[in-house]
Formats: structure tokens, sequence, C-alpha cells
């Protein structure tokens, strides 16, 4: 009889047959001239000069392109949308140049009854204030209120009780006879009335236009414009007419069919895109806490979202990009591919199990997976660099946008966020897999940290915690041969690794007998 100590694990061989293949895969990855740029990179960036150097650098950084961000400014240019070669280009600039009449807004009417006087007084006031705007400069050229007021006012006070009880157009037939000497001025009245008035079947008149022009207005400052409208629609929310009713049921209100869509516009994509960016990182935030290992991912990821959307705000306005719908719709995508950079490190890094040190901890994550991060910036970058040469605006404002995003992204994927990492990044205990503070005082990193578990563990068994870890295993090889019979001999080999500890072996073994 003999007695064998036999471990559970039965497929011991197996286990270790893959280890020897999954280390000769490691190998020949090493072989490659990524991974051993990489491993060259990691071991420069972790030198302490250089960590402290790329965090003054990268917040040097920041504080510029918060102030560059500041000086950022929304746009209003048509030929946004236009070749550059395209000659309408010219005649938009000329005709903004020379033109005295930029914008024409209209004054609409509604609801009420026109031909009453006390309706026809409140609709001079918002004449009055409108054109009293910085900017409108000539009186309404075309504003029938305003001629009517003028025609009423030639027209003797014995007759004015006689036609008050008239529609208005009646007003202007009887105007016609009792003072023929006026009849050219009634006759162009009447055709202004024709064009900028609507009667109902009874021949009241319920909606006009009145038509004015902003005269002295830079077409090409969208602060400028900004205000001027905010102005317009400030007198129109004001106004005693509208007050307590909603904007679309006002019975005054300005209207104008070229700049005003675009106003209208402009006017809601700088509070959007806050709102926006706020929704879109709050849901990134959400999905990393789902997916990131470690609480304390989140605190990283929003330190480096931050730092990485400033900076592309700092460098679009250094490039010359302004705020309007491109870059409204190029920022808002920017937020989703700059995050998949950093996601990757920082998963990686907290699933890092093979050193305690955070130094280490980084060093491992940028040769496993920083060559994958590497590549895939740098093919997104290439697929977005023939953008650079459009010779539309609206794709080249695109590209300015992507194009430093993938390049920020990059750099703080591996650069800032290694190094932040370094300093700041959980350390995991091999021994229980839970987070432990590492003595950073006495810890030697260039010494390996085979030594420092040494010391801890001697350190443990003067306190009589002394715990194992399944590698620290004594491998013993025995060869036993059974004679079966006279004529034949069956070897018997036994391969099998001894836990250190008695007390594991006893527990983990079995008696076998032959």
């Amino acid at each position: 009889m003999l007695l064998i100590f036999i471990d559970k694990k039965i497929n011991t061989s197996t286990t270790e047959k893959g280890k020897k293949d999954n280390n000769n895969h490691h190998h020949a990855d090493d072989d490659t001239t990524a991974s051993r740029f990489m491993k060259w990179y990691s071991n420069k960036l972790m030198l302490k000069p250089v960590r402290y150097a790329v965090l003054f650098i990268f917040l040097s950084f920041f504080g510029f392109s918060i102030y560059r961000a500041s000086l950022m400014e929304q746009q209003f240019n048509a030929t946004s949308m236009l070749p550059r070669s395209s000659p309408v280009n010219g005649y938009l600039e000329k005709m903004t140049e020379y033109s005295t009449r930029t914008v024409g807004p209209d004054i609409v009417f509604r609801y009420l009854d026109q031909s009453d006087p006390i309706v026809q007084d409140q609709m001079i006031d918002i004449i009055n204030e409108i054109r009293n705007i910085p900017g409108f400069g000539e009186d309404p050229p075309a504003c029938w209120i305003l001629i009517y007021k003028e025609i009423m006012n030639q027209i003797p006070e014995e007759w004015k009780t006689q036609i008050t009880k008239m529609t208005i157009r009646e007003q202007i037939e009887f105007g016609k006879v009792m003072l023929p000497g006026k009849k050219e001025e009634f006759a162009v009245f009447e055709e202004l009335l024709d064009t900028l008035t609507w009667s109902n079947n009874k021949g009241e008149m319920v909606a006009s236009i009145c038509r004015l022009y902003v005269n002295d207005l830079n077409m090409k400052s969208a602060n400028d414009q900004m205000a001027i409208f905010k102005r317009i629609k400030e007198i129109e929310a004001n106004h005693p007419i509208n007050a307590g009713q909603s904007s679309q049921e006002y019975p005054f209100f300005t209207i104008e069919n070229n700049w005003y869509p675009i106003w209208e516009l402009f006017l809601k994509i700088a509070p959007e895109l806050i709102s926006t960016v706020l929704y879109a990182v709050s849901a990134v935030l959400f999905v990393g806490f789902m997916i990131i290992p470690h609480y304390s991912g989140i605190i990283f990821l929003i330190i480096t979202v931050t730092l990485l959307f400033v900076d592309l705000i700092g460098v679009m306005q250094l490039l010359g990009v302004k705020i309007n719908p491109i870059s409204y719709v190029a920022l808002v995508i920017s937020i989703g591919l700059m995050v998949d950079y950093i996601v990757h490190i920082l998963i990686r890094y907290y699933e890092s199990d093979k050193y305690i040190h955070p130094i280490n901890k980084v060093k491992e994550t940028l040769c496993t997976i920083g060559v994958s991060v590497l590549v895939g910036g740098l093919s997104t970058l290439l697929g977005f660099v023939p953008m650079l040469f459009s010779t539309a605006n609206v794709f080249i404002t695109f590209a300015y946008t992507v194009v430093p995003m993938v390049l920020l992204s990059l750099l703080h994927g591996l650069v800032f966020l290694p190094v932040l990492l370094s300093f700041l990044g959980p350390s995991t205990s091999r021994e229980t897999g839970e987070d432990c503070i590492i003595d950073f005082i006495n810890y030697d990193i260039d010494n390996n940290e085979e030594e420092y578990r040494q010391r801890k563990r001697r350190q443990q068994q003067e306190q009589g915690q002394l715990s194992f870890e399944l590698e620290d295993t004594l491998p013993v090889s025995m060869e036993y041969t059974l004679p079966v019979s006279m004529e034949y001999t069956l070897p018997v080999s036994i391969e099998y690794t001894f836990p250190v500890s008695m007390e594991d072996t006893i527990n983990n073994t079995k008696l076998v007998e032959f």
C-alpha cells in the first residue's frame, strides 16, 4: 500500500499547460514594436520629474483654456453653409457692406378691430417703441397706420364724428369724394391697404403689417444682433395689449422672413448647449458608475472629462470656431467619443491585480491596453483629417471640433490620467483582493513588489496573522513504478504542487490506496 497525497484539483496539468500557452502568447505580444514602445513609454512617464511636469503642463493648459473658452462667441453667418469658392459669398458680403436696410422686421397686428381709435393708438405706441431702439434710423416706409393718421389729421373736425362709424375702406371712399385734391394720396394709401392689410367678409380690418428697417446693425456681430432681437422681444412681452397672454397668442408681435428664424434658433443654442452637455456628461458618469469596478473611478472620470472638455472649447476658440448649429452638434458628439479612451484606461487599471503599487499598476495598464487605445485614437483621427481640406465651411467647422477632440482625448487618456492615477489611484492587495493602504515612505518600487510583500509577511508572522497566497507553492515531483505483473511494469508519474501551509495541505488532500 502506498499513501499518496493528491490534490482535489485534478486539472493541474491542464492549468499549467494553459499558463505556459498564455506566457508564450504574452512573450509574442512583447515582441511587437508597439508593445516595446509602450513599455519604454510607461517607464519614462512614471519617472518622478516627468509626472510632476505632466501635472504642471496639463493644469497650466487648463487655466489657459478657461480663458480662451470665456472668449467663445456665437456667430450668424449665412456663408457657413456655402463652399468657400462660391460667388454668393462675395455678394452677401457686399450687400451687407453697402445696403442700409440690413433687416426689415414686420410688426403684425391681429385679432382686434383696427378701425377702433383706441386700438390704433396702441398700434402707434408699439411702433414708436421699436423705432426708438438704437439701430432703427429711418421712419417706417410702409406703415399704413401712420399714413392713415396723417390723412385723418387733414380732415375737418366736423367730419370726424361722421366717419368714425365707418370701416377703413369706407373712410377712404369718403375722403376721395370730400377731398378731391387728395385723390392721389388716397389712391396710394388704398394700394398700401391692399398689400399690407386683411379684412373679413364685413369689411372690418382684422390683420395688418407695418414694416420697419434696421439701418445701423453690424451683421458680423452676433452680440449686436442678439441685443436688438432681445430688445424687440422685451417690447412685445411688456406691451399692455399682450399682457397675460402666451407669446403664440400675442395680438401684436414682430416677424422677419430672413433673419428671425436664425435669431430664434441662436437665442436657444447657448442655454440648450449647456443643458445638453450636462445631460450627456451625467449619462456618461452613470454608465461609468455601472461599469467601472471601483467608486473612485467616477472621481477620476469627472476630473479628466472636465479638463478635457474645457481644453477642447479653448482649442476650438483658438482655431476660430464659433458657437453655431454645426459646432453645437460636434461638441455633443465629442462627449461620447472622448470618454472612450478614458474609460478604457480606468477599467484596465482597476482590473489589474498583478501589482499593488499604483505606479506599477499604471505601467501594466499602459503595456496591456495602451496600444489598443493609441491605435483606436489614431484610426479615428485619420478618418476625420480629410475633412480639414474640404471647401465647405460646414465640414471644416466639424473637423476643427473632432480632430482636436481626438488628439486631446489621447493626451488625457495616455498621459494625464495615468499620471493622476499614479499619484491618487487606489492600491489593491493581492492577499485579500481589497483596497489597502501602501506604506509609501518605506516602499521601494525599483526593488520590485516581491520584497515588499515578503517584508509584510514577516510582520504578519510576528503578529500571528500569516496568510498564504495560492501562488506561494512548493513543486514536488514523484515517480513510482507499480509492478502489475511479472511481464509488465506500469510507470506512474505524479507531479503535484504542495501548498506551504500544512494546514492547507490536510484540508485540500485525500487519501488514496493502491
